[in-house]
C-alpha cells in the first residue's frame, strides 16, 4: 500500500475520530464547572481532539512547498507526540477522582509527572535533532534515530495507568474497571500495531474508542457515586465539627462547675468577644488580620480561654476573698494560661485547620498579656500580643468585675467600663477599649449584668 493510500485512509479515521471527541468536548462544555472530574474529562476529550487534528498533518502537509504546510506539519508533529503523555496525565487525574477511600500511592502520580517532564525535553530536544523523529527537507515526516525511547516512555505512561486502577478496584464496579483499563489498554494495543503498521493512525483512533467507552459507560455512574460519598464526607466533617464542639462545651462547662459564681462566664464572654470583634471589623481596624474567618475561630475558641484552671487545685481556685492569695499560690493561679495552651494544643492536634487550633491555642495561653508588658505568663507587649488574645482580655476582664467572683463582690457597670477605660494602653490595647466602648449598650441589653443599684 502506498504511503499515499495509507494517509488518505488514516485521514478518514481521523476526521471520524475528531467529530466523536468534538461532540464529547461541546457536551461537556456546558459542565466543565459542574465537578472536577468534568472539568478532567473534558480536558481529556480536547487533548485527544488536537492529538486527531496533529495526526492529519501528513495527509495535508507531506512532500508539498506551500508556504503554510511546511511550518504546520513542524508544529502538529511537535503536538503529536506531545498528546499521548499529557492525555495519560489527564487521565490519571480523571480516575484519582473516583477513588475512594484513597488508596493510590503518590509515587505513582509522582514517577508520571518526572517522566513526562523527561520526555518532552527530548521532545524540544528534537526540534534541533532527529532524536523521535525529524521532517526532511522535502517536507515528508520520518521516525528518528531514537524514536524507541518515546515508545518506551509512552509505555511506561500506560502502564502505570493500568497499575493505579488494578491497585484501587475496590473503588469501582468489575464493569466500570475493565471500562478504565480499556483508556490505556486499546491506545497500546493500537500503539505496537502502528510500529508495524506504518502510517496508519491507529493509536488515535484506540484513544477515541477508549474515550467513548468511558462516556458511554462509566462517566454518569462514577460521578453519581462520587457525589454520594463526596456528601458522605461532607456529613462526616459535620458530624466531627459538632462532636469537637461538644468537647469543647464540655471542657468549659467542666470548668465552670468547679467555680459555682462564674456562672455562665464563658458563654458570656464568647458573646462579648464577637461584638467587640465585629465592631473593630466593621471600623477597619487589623484588616489584616480580622476576617470573618478569623472572628469564626475565635467564637468557637472563647468558651476555652480558661481551660487551664483544671490543673488548679480548688483550694486555690475557691479561696475566699478575705484570705488572700499568697505569693506561691498566685503563681500557681498563673499556671492556668500557659497550661490551658498546652491542653488545647495536644487536645486539636489531630486537627487539620492549624488556624482554628493556633487561635484557640493563644487565647488561652495569652489573654492575661498586658498591653504595656507586664502581664503574663510571657511579658508580651502590645501588638506582640496575639489579636484574639486582647480581645480576649478585655471580655473577660469585663465579665470578671461586673460578676460575682469568690474573692471580690461585683462591680457595678458604670465602674467596670469607667476600669476598662483607665486601664486602656496599660492592660489593654487602646483601639480595642474604643471599639468596646462601641458595643457598650448592645452587651448591657444581650448580657445585662447586675444594676448599678446593686
Amino acid at each position: 500500500m502506498t504511503r499515499e493510500i495509507s494517509n488518505f485512509l488514516s485521514t478518514g479515521l481521523d476526521i471520524y475520530n475528531c467529530i466523536i471527541c468534538l461532540f464529547m468536548i461541546l457536551f461537556f462544555a456546558k459542565d466543565i464547572n459542574k465537578h472536577p472530574c468534568c472539568k478532567y474529562f473534558f480536558a481529556i476529550c480536547l487533548s485527544v481532539f488536537i492529538f486527531n487534528v496533529a495526526d492529519m498533518a501528513n495527509w495535508i502537509s507531506e512532500g508539498t512547498d506551500q508556504s503554510w504546510k511546511i511550518p504546520y506539519l513542524h508544529v502538529m508533529t511537535f503536538v503529536y507526540y506531545l498528546a499521548i503523555p499529557c492525555t495519560l496525565l489527564f487521565f490519571i487525574k480523571y480516575v484519582t477522582y473516583f477513588i475512594y477511600p484513597a488508596k493510590i500511592k503518590p509515587i505513582y502520580t509522582k514517577i508520571s509527572y518526572v517522566l513526562c517532564l523527561i520526555y518532552t525535553i527530548g521532545l524540544i530536544a528534537t526540534l534541533f535533532t532527529d532524536f523521535y523523529y525529524v521532517i526532511t527537507p522535502d517536507n515528508f515526516y520520518h521516525r528518528g534515530r531514537f524514536v524507541y525511547i518515546s515508545y518506551g516512555f509512552n509505555l511506561i505512561f500506560h502502564l502505570l495507568s493500568m497499575i493505579i486502577i488494578l491497585g484501587n478496584k475496590k473503588s469501582f464496579t468489575k464493569a466500570n474497571i475493565w471500562i478504565f483499563l480499556s483508556f490505556p489498554l486499546f491506545p497500546l494495543i493500537a500503539f505496537l500495531l502502528q510500529i508495524k503498521l506504518y502510517g496508519f493512525g491507529l493509536v488515535n483512533t484506540g484513544m477515541t474508542f477508549s474515550i467513548l467507552l468511558v462516556f458511554m459507560n462509566a462517566h454518569n455512574t462514577l460521578e453519581n457515586d462520587f457525589l454520594e460519598k463526596d456528601d458522605l464526607v461532607r456529613q462526616q466533617e459535620k458530624n466531627l465539627i459538632l462532636h469537637q464542639e461538644h468537647t469543647i462545651n464540655g471542657l468549659s462547662n467542666l470548668v465552670e462547675e468547679r467555680d459555682a459564681e462564674t456562672g455562665q462566664h464563658a458563654q458570656r464572654t464568647t458573646i462579648f468577644v464577637e461584638r467587640i470583634a465585629r465592631q473593630t471589623q466593621k471600623d477597619g481596624f487589623y484588616k489584616d488580620i480580622l476576617s470573618d474567618e478569623y472572628i469564626r475561630h475565635m467564637v468557637k475558641s472563647a468558651p476555652m480561654h480558661d481551660i487551664g484552671k483544671i490543673v488548679i487545685s480548688d483550694a486555690i481556685l475557691k479561696k475566699p476573698g478575705p484570705e488572700r492569695l499568697t505569693p506561691e499560690e498566685y503563681e500557681q493561679i498563673k499556671r492556668h494560661a500557659p497550661e490551658g495552651g498546652r491542653i488545647i494544643r495536644e487536645l486539636f492536634n489531630f486537627s487539620d485547620d492549624e488556624d482554628y487550633v493556633s487561635i484557640a491555642e493563644a487565647m488561652a495561653k495569652s489573654h492575661h498579656e498586658h498591653w504595656d508588658g507586664s502581664g503574663y505568663p510571657e511579658k508580651l507587649k502590645g501588638e506582640e500580643i496575639p489579636l484574639c488574645a486582647r480581645i480576649m482580655a478585655i471580655a473577660d476582664v469585663f465579665d470578671a468585675l461586673v460578676f460575682i467572683r469568690c474573692y471580690k463582690a461585683p462591680w457595678t457597670p458604670t465602674q467596670a467600663f469607667d476600669y476598662i477605660r483607665e486601664a486602656a494602653g496599660t492592660h489593654f490595647d487602646p483601639i480595642l477599649v474604643e471599639e468596646f466602648f462601641k458595643v457598650k449598650n448592645e452587651i448591657l441589653r444581650l448580657v445585662p449584668p447586675p444594676s448599678d443599684n446593686n
